[in-house]
């Protein structure tokens, strides 16, 4: 989604959202995960540091920001 304008970013959203299979996302996009994940996994120098629900990792400041993440703009 990086460069894309608003409204092609908002068709892939609407695809993410409509597929129906397993998709493997990897962003630096917090708003577009907690918009379209179920389930995030979170890296820290190649190690799986928080694995759960978008919802519960994604607005967890002190998790986020311990891995020098910050909250998705949609909810700072």
């Amino acid at each position: 989604t990086s460069n894309l304008d608003l409204a092609h970013r908002r068709k892939i959203i609407q695809w993410f959202k409509a597929c129906r299979q397993t998709i493997v996302l990897t962003t630096h996009d917090l708003d577009l995960a907690l918009e379209t994940c179920n389930r995030v996994i979170v890296l820290h120098r190649g190690r799986i540091v928080a694995d759960g629900a978008a919802a519960q990792i994604l607005t967890d400041q002190n998790l986020l920001e311990k891995y020098q993440l910050e909250l998705p703009l949609s909810l700072q």
